[in-house]
């Protein structure tokens, strides 16, 4: 079985080409031989080359020859990094490579995501450095929803369209990401699958998941394949003293605290919904208090409870 390559630098060439405005421009010139996309059988477009460039630098990249190795040879694979590896983006679009090499005689590509939201958003991002449409060679499945067709290779979904499709449809491939975070539908899922692994040998599961469950994961699934994908920013980790009574509020309170040392770079706060994250725009963007913002957290404190149903 041979796996899709990343397209050679050699298929194409670049010249620059000088706007009116005077701003320099690379424009991808290629000779009479396209280079064909095997998902759609158009030529790749320069988007693809230049999104390319951009997942090659993402630390998942490293693992890609161990990952599909390891896919062709196990039923069960461990993917364990940190979060802005790439992970949760990349594998299910190798994940589809291996499907379409195997000619797709055991089903598609199937990747499980907690919200559908986000699966959403991953269908959209992966149909784009794929060089493809949604809801054709690409799609998600999610409550009330579906944009999938009989031709769709690699399928976004949550819980429960997934657990419908493993009735009706058969799959090569099923990655279940962030299964670090323990939910009920995730665990249920891997209880499942691991019955249905032993009755059906072509399957695959591919599970994506934070370092810290890796060893249990194994553990559960016996003398699997791990791979392990370094993050080259490696993150401090600071523990609060005590244990917070409000959640939010003590976010709220570290953000302004940290945003008043005025030192260069980005704060990055997870949220349990997007209701929640609305009301920290508001309360941030949206307050008519004016001033310095030592006394901002004060004035949003004094205010949050009433903004908050």
């Amino acid at each position: 079985m041979e796996f899709l390559n990343t397209p050679p630098e050699s298929h194409g060439t670049s010249e620059l080409l000088v706007s009116s405005d005077g701003e320099e421009e690379e424009i991808l010139m290629y000779g009479e031989d396209l280079e064909l996309n095997p998902f759609d059988g158009l030529p790749y477009s320069s988007r693809y080359y230049k999104l390319m460039k951009e997942r090659q630098e993402l630390p998942i990249w490293k693992v890609r020859c161990a990952f599909m190795e390891s896919l062709l040879h196990h039923q069960i694979v461990i993917v364990s990094g940190d979060a802005k590896t790439g992970k949760s983006s990349q594998v299910p679009q190798w994940c589809a490579e291996h499907c379409l090499a195997a000619g797709c005689r055991h089903g598609a590509a199937v990747c499980s995501q907690t919200h559908g939201q986000l699966a959403v958003q991953l269908a959209l991002r992966a149909a784009d450095e794929m060089d493809v449409n949604v809801g054709h060679e690409v799609g998600y499945f999610v409550p009330f929803e579906s944009c999938c067709t009989t031709e769709t290779i690699l399928r976004l979904v949550c819980f429960s369209p997934l657990m419908q499709t493993l009735t009706v449809d058969l799959q090569s491939v099923i990655v279940l990401d962030d299964v670090h975070e323990r939910t009920v539908p995730t665990d249920v899922l891997l209880g499942v699958l691991k019955h249905v692994l032993r009755a059906r040998p072509a399957l695959r599961l591919v599970i994506l998941t934070a370092p810290h469950m890796s060893s249990k994961l194994q553990d559960f699934c016996g003398s699997v394949p791990l791979i392990r994908v370094e993050n080259e920013h490696q993150a401090e980790v600071v523990y609060a003293c005590s244990m917070p009574k409000d959640h939010f509020l003590s976010a709220l309170r570290l953000l302004f605290e940290l945003h008043h040392t005025k030192e260069k770079g980005d704060i990055v706060i997870f949220l349990a919904c997007e209701q929640v994250s609305n009301w920290l725009q508001y309360l941030c963007f949206g307050s008519s208090w004016k001033g310095d913002t030592s006394g901002a957290l004060e004035h949003l404190l004094q205010n949050s409870q009433a903004c908050l149903f």
